[in-house]
């Protein structure tokens, strides 16, 4: 018997395989509430991405913010006398939409694992993470940096943090000349300056990346983070697994892993998290935390979605019997397109391509409706 996931559209297929691994790591469903107090968003705008948030006013006069994230919902749920959480959850969140000022509804998949920070539980989110992609699509790439090197390297330049924001942006482009030009301003030592350029031109495989990077003699807490993930990567052990030092997230909040994952085809990262033990402490936390999302919008191009569902094809079956039209759409599905079923010819609005069914099976293309 088929499996019935494949019936479904792709969020729900992607959601239920997604659902089975995270509970088989023990990880439980966390339910967020559609509507929360806005406060909590206002004084942490800079962790949301965009900085905006979709508010309205209740009928006793509160100013609600409508699900604008996930992670700091969890955060402010937790208990005092917490020691572990592992959670995971399935929800919509709305955000402002990539390069507009317009909100959109955004589907998010993610995990968060609070209370331990140990190599096995950052290993475990990690692995999570690579297997997140993997039931995307097995051509996927996790990429790994740490916060806990590039504010040990910062802190060696003797960067300002209005420096260090500059020096944030710049590496992230990796823009070798404006990092020199920064140094200079800065008054940074070779030595320094050596390390700051070698995060910026080092990234690839594990193997290749840490000898490098050790090799211009960091100090005694760049080392410990360099092995921290050599013993991370050790322990994931994936061939999808690179270290890439541009790669960077917010220092106010992440101080230690953060990675990014890609998927074949799509130019933006697909899953993004990290560690995020200070988000914690703005909540009187004292307690590591990691975390990853997967955004399911940015899957939208993957899996061959458009916002009005249009099909690739129409096939007009008109007498044809149900059992011919059904093998008919099959063989069509087959062949990766989205087929719509109708019994006439489709209007002249519509667009792409009309295959018209004959009754003994026999599909011809009547041209593009």
């Amino acid at each position: 018997m088929a499996d019935i996931r494949e019936s479904l559209p792709w969020e729900d297929r992607v959601s239920l395989s997604l659902r089975r691994l995270y509970e088989d790591y023990g990880y439980r469903r966390y339910h967020m509430a559609r509507f929360e107090p806005y406060d909590m968003y206002r004084e942490n705008r800079n962790f949301l991405d965009g900085g905006a948030v979709l508010t309205f006013t209740d009928p006793s006069g509160r100013l609600m913010a409508l699900k604008p994230d996930v992670t700091m919902s969890i955060v402010k749920n937790l208990r005092p006398e917490t020691r572990v959480q592992k959670l995971y959850y399935v929800e919509n969140v709305f955000r402002l939409a990539h390069g507009t000022r317009e909100y959109r509804e955004i589907g998010q998949i993610g995990v968060e694992s609070i209370g331990a920070a140990d190599l096995y539980a950052q290993s475990e989110v990690l692995t999570l993470a690579e297997e997140t992609l993997a039931a995307v699509d097995g051509a996927h790439l996790l990429c790994l940096s740490s916060m806990r090197f590039i504010a040990a390297v910062f802190a060696a330049c003797g960067f300002s943090p209005e420096r260090a924001h500059r020096a944030m942006k710049r590496l992230r482009r990796r823009s070798l000349g404006e990092l020199e030009a920064l140094c200079r301003e800065a008054g940074v030592s070779p030595w320094a300056a050596a390390l700051l350029l070698g995060a910026a031109k080092h990234s690839g495989a594990p193997e290749e990346v840490l000898p490098a990077m050790a090799a211009l003699s960091p100090d005694e807490e760049m080392t410990a983070a360099l092995r921290e993930l050599e013993d991370l990567c050790a322990i994931v052990k994936s061939p999808n697994l690179r270290l890439d030092f541009t790669m960077l997230s917010d220092l106010d909040y992440y101080n230690g892993i953060v990675f990014q994952g890609f998927v074949q085809g799509l130019p933006r990262a697909v899953l993004s998290g990290g560690r995020y033990d200070k988000l914690l402490e703005r909540f009187g936390l004292s307690l590591p935390a990691l975390g990853f999302a997967l955004y399911l919008g940015e899957l939208e191009r993957y899996f061959g979605g458009t916002e009005n569902g249009t099909p690739d094809a129409v096939l007009v079956y008109g007498g044809a019997a149900a059992e011919t039209v059904r093998a008919a759409a099959e063989r069509l599905r087959r062949g990766g397109l989205r087929v719509r079923v109708q019994q006439c010819l489709p209007g002249p609005e519509e667009k792409g391509l009309c295959y018209v069914l004959r009754e003994n099976g026999e599909m011809e293309v009547s041209g593009l409706a």
